[in-house]
This record gives structure tokens, C-alpha cells and sequence, in this order.
């Protein structure tokens, strides 16, 4: 006999209905029933449906097709059916709270098997609640998410024997999964995960590396370039320092494996600080910390910002060497590993961190004395300065190496000053002076070369500094973005903008596949907006922020929002985003990918 499950049932006693008035509805023509209602159905008296829920259980109904209501199967006392679903075959799987079905022992999750009417366990079952079911009948899998255990798990429909954790391109899932839902067809299909979790994205394998940086360790912001230290303009302080130690700025290029070399070397047996100033903001993702190694090295630290001298909370792997292991969070007493098999260990910012600079206190130590070997500060993806001279400081040897940006000009250019975003600090930026009757192809033009080091997907904004304060609003028009996303990524494409914004802004000019090599090229709009000023466009860029959404097998940031989906790829093709990795939003803004605003300068 076919059945078919019902959420919920709008129950009435044969002895109520019974008492109901004998209506002619044939006399009333067509009639209309409003209210709110579970189900509607028309009165049968020939079918004595009455159920007696115990009201401490939770229980399997069925409907047959001339609606007769029967229990399968009831809980355990206390017990809760949470979720449900049915595969193809017909086989019926359902989870939630409970330690039995029907009298048969299970944790949490069972199965139905409408044929036989008998239920059955599914392995050792799940050591939390279940809340969310999924049947994917492309692979033949049962999706598990809930308040248990990796908070997700899969079982497979015929042959399994236990249950198993899928391999994603996460880790660190420290809350439930609470909805699973397909999207696409057979291969290209992606699993959609919802619930209250944060996450690191991680991949087991190496990835491939785009930069001419030195080989990495696998930390968690390897895919974050790092911001150069080693600057004319930043200005570092440390101590107290031990007699013989290296320079502190030694530390932003290191050499030798952290017991010799450049490595700076606390005072024996004090507390120490180290202070980097680089007075332009910068958004920071984290920062990446290699220790000292030998008869002394830093234990704990916490890391200030300035200039808001904020303490921050920081996430790192509880494993260095493990990128799947737990995601844990720290403040003020961080730890550091002494293990010369880890030469760094990267700690990430919150969301939205901009500063102009840090200061690292070393408050425990290994031995004698605190000390560091290296110090990098990462960006949330990539970054190209317009003025070329704040492009300049990165390491070109050593286990800090890398690419550095790079920005250049046609036409003629001209720094100027202009105010950021916080209080008291200006940025430098470049402008351009473009009589009104210049065609876009005699434009001048500000092309910026970011140093990518992962090949992946990225969104682009474009730094334009406010109008308002330069009183150049007048002459403000449009400009065209022109982005070369590099060798093998696809051809060319340009966005248009207005730049006649009042206050700072950071417009989007790309969402898509990078690799090293793109370049960003801004020039007068083919179809510049306005009349100008005098005769004359004026056209202004401050910088240029790459923002990682995924990259190629390496870790890229966490999100600490309470609400989270990710873009699940089974079978390892593209997805239905087309980048086979995840996609992510909070609860009341989409695309809010890691790091929130990008309004900073």
C-alpha cells in the first residue's frame, strides 16, 4: 500500500465530527475556506481515524491514499524526529534526538523501509543531534548535519557499514549544519551547507604557487600576500634587546632556520614589545610569527594595533602541521611553537581590521628569553599601491621571499594627499589632469601589477579617494578598468565607474579568476560622464585591493559571523559558481566574503 510522510496532522475526533450539522453544499455553489490550516481534507466517516500521541515521544506517521493515519513507529521516551527525507528507491531515513525507533536501538538517525514496515539502524549512528536530512540520489549519499561530531557526515545508500566525513575544502566546522540543499545536475551539482558555524578554507593537497615566493609552509593565510615591513617610510622599535641580538628589521627577511641568522633576541628574562609603524592604513588579515629556536624563544604574545591600540583576537590552527586541525581563538595569552618543524605560524585578524601598524608583546617564554625570528604582516588578498614608491620592501631571499606589486603610468601624473579612513591619517594617491576633448585612447593611463600568490577567484576594488575634500568634485568623471586577468584565466573585460564620489569609496571593477601576471589598467571612459572643470577631467586612483574568495589548494581565512553557507563540490568539477571550491554569506548581507567593507585606505 503506498504511504506518504506528513510533516504534521490537524487531528479530529470521530465523536466531534459526528456532531457536526448536516450542511447541503451542493446547494451553496462555489465556496471558499480561509483560515490558517496544517491540511484540509473532506470528512470521511467511514474512516475512524484516532491517534493518541503520548505527547513525551515523537513518532513516524503514514497516510494512506483513502487517508487513513497510522504510527510506524514511536522514540524513545523524551525522544525527537527533527528530520526527514526519501530517496528515489523509496527508503525513508529520518534523525534528530533520540536512542531508539519502533524498539530498535538508535543514535540519532535510522532508516524506514516501507516494503518490510521495519526500521533499521544506520551503523553506530551520530553522537549529537541531528538536524538537517539530505538525500542525494546523483551519488546515492544521505547527507547528516547537526550539533554532533564535524557537525557533518554522509552515508552512503546500499553497502555502507559506517558513517564517513566527506573530504571538503573546509575545516573547523565548530557549530551545526543546519540546512543542505543541491543545486545543478549530476556532475557539475553542488552541495549547498547552511548553519551556525565559522570555517577555514583549507585543501589537503599543495595547490599551486604563482609567485616566486620561496616554498611555503601549509599555514593558515598562505594564500594572504604579505605586506612589506622593510620600507623607508615604517619605522620599528624593539626591547629590551639582548647584547648580540640582530636588528630588529632583520626579522622581515630572515635568513637561517631561526637558531642562527637574523633572528632579534629579547633582553634575558623580561617582558619585550615589538612595534612596527607604517603610518598609511593597510586592511591586515593577520600576521605570521616564526620563533627563535635554541636556549630561548617566545612562548605567548598578543598582538596590538594601532592606532586604536586594540588587543586582537586571533585564530590559528591548534596543530601547525595539521591544516585540517581545530580552528582556536586567543587574545591575550597566544601561543607559539618551539618546534623547529614549524619555522612560522600565521594568526588572523577579525573582519574589517584596518590599521597603521602593531606592536607584538612577548609576555612568556621558552629558556632564557623571548625572541623572533620572522614577522609578516598579511594582506586579506593582494594589494597594488598607485604610488609606486609604497610597492617597494619586499624580501627577494629566504623562507619570507616574494613578488612585490608594482604600479605604472602613461601621460603625465601627479601625487597628491588625501585623507583615509581613519582619523588623523592620510594616503597618497595619483592624479591625472585630461582636457575634456581627450579620446579614451590618448587617455593617460595607471596600470597596477599586484604580486598574486595563488592562482584563484578574487574580487578587485578600486581605492578612489572622496571628492569633497580635494574640491575636485566638478571635474570628477568616469573611468574604464581594463583587467588582463593573466595567462590562461580568459580574455580581457573592463568595467566602468564614477568617480565623482563626495566621501572615499572602493567600487568593485572584478569578480573572477586571477593569477600572476593580471593587470589592472585605469583610463578615461570611452563615454566620459560630465562636462569637467575648466576644460578638463580629472581622474584618481589611491590603490588597488585584491580580496581572496578561493584559491588553489591553500588556506585563505576564517569567518566568526554566526551564520554561514558554503558551496560543496562532490565530485571535484567546477560547481554551479564555477570555481569548485565554496561561495559564503552571513545572515543579513550576501557576499560578505571574509572581510566585509572594503571602504578603507
Amino acid at each position: 500500500m503506498g504511504c506518504r510522510l506528513c510533516a504534521g496532522l490537524a487531528l479530529l475526533s470521530l465523536a466531534a465530527a459526528q456532531s457536526l450539522p448536516k450542511i447541503d453544499f451542493g446547494a451553496l455553489g462555489t465556496i471558499a475556506i480561509a483560515g490558517n490550516f496544517a491540511g484540509l481534507q473532506l470528512y470521511d466517516s467511514s474512516n475512524n481515524n484516532t491517534l493518541s500521541p503520548s505527547g513525551s515521544d515523537s513518532s513516524l506517521l503514514s497516510r494512506s491514499a483513502t487517508g487513513q493515519v497510522r504510527i510506524l513507529g514511536s522514540t524513545d521516551n523524551g525522544g525527537s524526529i527533527d528530520a526527514i527525507c526519501q530517496s528515489s528507491s523509496n527508503q525513508t531515513f529520518l534523525a534528530g534526538n533520540f536512542t531508539s525507533i519502533a524498539n530498535v536501538s538508535a543514535s540519532n538517525v535510522a532508516s524506514y523501509n516501507p516494503s518490510t514496515n521495519t526500521f533499521a539502524a544506520l551503523g553506530s549512528g551520530l553522537d549529537g543531534a541531528v538536524q538537517v536530512l539530505f538525500c542525494d540520489d546523483a551519488s546515492n549519499t544521505l547527507y547528516a548535519g547537526g550539533n554532533f561530531t564535524d557537525s557533518l557526515s554522509t552515508w552512503a545508500y546500499s553497502g555502507s557499514s559506517a558513517w564517513t566525513v566527506p573530504s571538503l575544502p573546509i575545516s573547523s566546522l565548530n557549530g551545526p549544519v543546519q540546512a543542505i540543499q543541491a543545486a545543478g545536475q549530476d556532475a557539475s551539482r553542488s552541495i549547498f551547507l547552511g548553519g551556525q558555524f565559522s570555517y577555514s578554507i583549507t585543501n589537503s593537497s599543495t595547490g599551486s604557487r604563482d609567485s616566486t615566493e620561496a616554498p611555503s609552509f601549509p599555514s593558515l593565510g598562505s594564500s594572504l600576500t604579505p605586506i612589506p615591513l622593510n620600507t623607508p617610510e615604517s619605522y620599528t622599535w624593539a626591547g629590551p634587546t639582548a647584547s648580540g641580538s640582530a636588528d630588529p628589521t632583520d626579522v622581515f627577511c630572515p635568513t637561517g632556520d631561526g637558531s642562527t641568522g637574523t633572528t632579534w633576541l629579547a633582553e634575558e628574562g623580561e617582558r619585550a614589545i615589538f612595534v612596527v609603524r607604517l603610518y598609511t592604513p593597510h586592511q591586515m588579515g593577520g600576521i605570521r610569527i616564526g620563533n627563535v629556536f635554541g636556549g630561548q624563544g617566545t612562548r605567548q604574545f598578543n598582538v596590538l594595533t594601532v592606532p586604536d591600540s586594540i588587543v586582537q583576537p586571533l585564530q590559528y590552527y591548534s596543530d601547525p602541521n595539521d591544516p585540517t586541525s581545530e580552528l582556536r581563538t586567543c587574545q591575550w595569552e597566544c601561543p607559539l611553537s618551539h618546534n623547529t618543524s614549524i619555522p612560522y605560524q600565521d594568526f588572523l585578524f577579525p573582519n574589517d581590521t584596518t590599521a597603521t601598524g602593531f606592536q607584538i608583546n612577548i609576555n612568556q617564554w621558552y629558556g632564557s628569553g623571548g625572541g623572533l625570528h620572522q614577522v609578516s604582516l598579511l594582506s586579506n588578498g593582494a594589494y597594488a599601491f598607485a604610488s609606486e614608491g609604497a610597492n617597494q620592501g619586499a624580501c627577494t631571499t629566504g623562507i619570507a621571499a616574494q613578488d612585490s606589486s608594482s604600479s605604472s603610468t602613461s601621460g603625465t601624473w601627479s601625487n597628491i594627499t588625501v585623507s583615509s579612513s581613519i582619523s588623523g591619517v592620510s594616503a597618497s594617491a595619483l592624479e591625472a589632469t585630461v582636457p575634456t576633448s581627450t579620446a579614451a585612447t590618448d587617455s593617460p593611463t595607471l596600470s597596477f601589477s599586484p604580486a598574486i600568490s595563488s592562482q584563484g577567484q578574487y574580487e578587485a576594488y578600486l581605492l578612489v579617494p572622496g571628492c569633497s575634500a580635494t574640491g575636485t568634485c566638478a571635474s570628477r568623471t568616469t573611468v574604464d578598468v581594463i583587467v588582463n586577468p593573466g595567462p590562461g584565466q580568459g580574455s580581457s573585460t573592463t568595467t566602468t565607474i564614477d568617480q565623482t564620489n563626495t566621501a572615499n569609496a572602493s567600487p568593485l571593477v572584478y569578480s573572477g579568476p586571477l593569477t600572476a601576471g593580471a593587470t589592472f589598467e585605469v583610463r578615461l571612459s570611452a563615454n566620459p560622464e560630465g562636462s569637467g572643470s575648466g576644460g578638463n577631467y580629472q581622474i584618481v586612483a589611491t590603490k588597488l585591493q585584491l580580496v581572496a574568495q578561493a584559491t588553489d589548494g591553500r588556506a585563505l581565512a576564517t569567518r566568526s559571523s554566526a551564520y554561514s553557507m558554503l558551496e560543496y563540490v562532490p565530485t571535484g568539477s567546477n560547481g554551479v559558481f564555477r570555481d569548485g571550491a565554496f561561495f559564503c554569506c552571513c545572515r543579513f548581507r550576501l557576499y560578505d566574503h571574509f572581510f566585509g567593507k572594503r571602504d578603507s585606505f
